[in-house]
């Protein structure tokens, strides 16, 4: 065991590295201006040096302190990330990026030394040297290269949004995505990813380790793991930590929401009188996809990116709403709410929220979903969930690719059985103007030359294009002898005069902006939802109001714990521009520029 005068040494070491991290942690607090507990503090200092007085004991060289400053500096940068992009950060969360830094990066020394003791054979400890850098590289040195990387390439820090879109992006949208924010720049980003781990791992090269008794093997351990423990309170602020737990608490509802579908329908099974009292006929929602109601012509954009709709709204039965808003700026999030119960303003858990095609089914609709998107299985998403319960599905694009512009639809909506009597219920999904903007519309549809950019040329391209896809729908619908209305707005908008596309972590307002249009036929128009949705045109709105208009445009009765106030098609909506919000809470509509020049 320890002689006398090594505890000693080791205690005195402990308090000194305590002290110097207790400095340091107070230092890095100065410019978020916030006042941290003093506990805590200490509590995070104390942890690092338990690891940092085991590493050292076996570690001395000068290399090994050069890799520890480097790696140690590398996590706190990353926890600065969120600060330097705006966002609140306590103090808490700079000082546990430093101690997890250090901690982890002592960790594998320790458990490297460890193992060139206890493992005899060169061939042994070579494989677990790698095993062990590898674990090391993934847990304590990818999360900060990714938020650094991210964050050089976007100006904007790595978020939960950007996970969950990750996990529902497709391979050709993760390449359209790379090769419109700059190829280059991600090829760059990969090489740092690779660069700096083995840059490191030849840095730390065959040390010679300080030697130790055998029987001090078991107090080592035995402090190891006791600081494992330590750090896992001490990191709870850990920006990498907080993002993991949101990620993970979003992605499980998501399988909770598809797990939950049994369940939801068998609710609504149970509910007596669940009916409709509309006149039988066809009914059609079309989801637009990133079209920015800024870029339309309809809505006062300068050029003439919207020819259909501009002759539509001159016709009878055409409600044009001029402040409508995304509830989101990602279409799952966006659909997710817009398609269900579950909205911004109550408390409603997502898996308990009825999608409106099974409310729909259950009251008698023929339930039809046609759709652009790829998807990644049969329920990667709550939206693919909710499209899975129509009576007919049918996706145009593959899972790996998007191969196909929209006008694909037109095909498999003709054979659809759109003039079956009763009532029916029409769902179509458009690509529109996702980007890459050049993938969504034919060479011949190009109409637009020199603008302010040439992004802006081809967005604008798009969205004409897109105009001129749903004239189409809408002439085949509404040929229908029971055609009754068509529903149209967008996910989300988009931004392309900054070419920020509809990333949130780069929010703007233009993100928001979405058009919201209905067609009406002579026999709908006589009903008292589409006098009131015509008395609601320049009333706030966000879509995730969507389903409660749904209810009423499909006058679906038997639904409990409905709110009329948040009804645009029921006298008593009631939702002011103060009380509507968007990005799922996080922001209000009054702060859009463009709504307080509007006058609310």
């Amino acid at each position: 065991m320890w002689s006398f005068q090594e505890i000693k040494s080791s205690l005195a070491r402990f308090l000194r590295y305590t002290g110097i991290l207790y400095g340091l942690s107070l230092l890095l607090q100065l410019p978020l201006h916030n006042v941290i507990w003093p506990v805590r503090t200490c509590w995070q200092a104390v942890c690092g040096s338990v690891f940092l007085c085991l590493a050292t004991r076996l570690w001395q060289s000068r290399r090994w302190y050069v890799a520890l400053v480097l790696v140690t500096l590398l996590s706190v940068a990353a926890g600065y990330i969120p600060w330097w992009d705006r966002h609140v950060v306590s103090g808490s969360a700079v000082v546990s990026a430093l101690v997890t830094g250090l901690s982890y990066f002592c960790a594998y020394s320790i458990l490297r030394a460890v193992l060139h003791r206890r493992v005899r054979t060169p061939w042994g400890r070579r494989a677990g040297e790698v095993a062990l850098f590898l674990g090391y590289t993934i847990l304590g040195l990818l999360p900060p290269l990714v938020v650094l990387g991210y964050y050089g390439l976007s100006g904007h820090f790595f978020s939960v949004e950007i996970v969950l879109a990750i996990f529902q992006t497709t391979p050709r949208e993760a390449w359209e995505y790379a090769r419109t924010t700059g190829l280059f720049g991600w090829v760059l980003l990969a090489c740092i990813a690779v660069s700096v781990p083995t840059g490191l791992y030849f840095l730390m090269g065959r040390e010679k380790f300080v030697p130790w008794r055998g029987k001090s093997l078991a107090v080592f351990l035995v402090a190891f793991v006791a600081a494992v423990l330590c750090l896992q309170n001490a990191t709870k602020p850990l920006y990498a930590r907080v993002l993991y737990r949101e990620s993970k608490t979003a992605l499980g509802e998501y399988a909770k929401y598809q797990q939950g579908l049994q369940d939801r329908q068998a609710k609504l099974r149970s509910l007596h009188g669940l009916s409709t009292n509309a006149e039988p006929g066809l009914y059609v929602l079309v989801i637009g996809e990133s079209t920015s109601r800024n870029h339309m012509h309809a809505y006062g954009y300068h050029r003439e990116t919207t020819p259909w709709l501009d002759r539509a709204t001159k016709q009878d039965g055409t409600l044009l709403f001029t402040k409508a808003y995304s509830n989101h700026t990602h279409t799952v999030p966006v659909l997710t709410y817009a398609l269900s119960q579950k909205n911004q303003y109550d408390r409603r858990s997502l898996p308990d929220a009825y999608s409106i095609m099974e409310v729909a089914k259950t009251a008698g609709f023929r339930t039809l979903w046609v759709s652009s998107q790829n998807t990644l299985g049969p329920f990667d998403t709550p939206v693919a969930t909710i499209a899975s319960t129509a009576d007919k599905t049918v996706w145009i694009n593959g899972a790996a690719t998007i191969s196909r512009y929209d006008q694909a639809l037109l095909p498999a909506l003709r054979q659809l059985p759109l003039d079956a009597p009763g009532h029916t219920l029409l769902v179509v999904h458009l690509m529109g103007a996702h980007g890459d903007y050049t993938e969504r519309y034919p060479r011949e549809e190009e109409v637009f030359h020199g603008g302010p950019s040439r992004n802006v040329d081809q967005y604008d391209n798009a969205v004409r294009y897109n105009d001129r896809i749903l004239g189409e729908i809408y002439g085949m619908v509404a040929r229908q002898p029971g055609f009754q209305a068509l529903v149209y707005l967008s996910d989300h908008g988009e931004d392309p005069d900054r070419g920020v596309s509809h990333e949130y972590t780069k929010f703007t307002w233009p993100m928001t902006h979405i058009p919201f249009v209905m067609l009406a036929s002579p026999s709908f128009r006589r009903t008292d939802a589409y006098r009131t949705l015509r008395n609601h045109r320049d009333a706030p709105w966000t879509n995730d109001l969507l389903y409660d208009l749904l209810l009423t445009v499909l006058d679906i009765r038997g639904i409990i714990d409905r709110d009329s106030r948040f009804d645009l098609a029921s006298p008593a909506y009631d939702c002011p521009a103060e009380r509507l919000r968007t990005g799922h809470g996080q922001k209000c509509l009054l702060d859009d520029p463009a709504l307080q020049a509007a006058g609310k």
